[in-house]
C-alpha cells in the first residue's frame, strides 16, 4: 500500500463557547425549552 497525498481541512473561522451557545439560540427559538445561561461560562 502506497500513501499518493495527505489533506488538511481546517475551518473557516475560530468560534469559542459563546459564539455556540449564540447559534444555538438562534437556530433553535421556539423548540429548545433547556436553559441556555446556565450553558454559558
Amino acid at each position: 500500500m502506497r500513501i499518493d497525498s495527505v489533506k488538511v481541512a481546517l475551518p473557516s473561522r475560530e468560534l469559542d463557547n459563546n459564539h455556540i451557545i449564540e447559534l444555538v439560540r438562534q437556530h433553535s427559538q421556539g423548540s429548545f425549552d433547556g436553559d441556555l445561561e446556565r450553558a454559558s461560562p
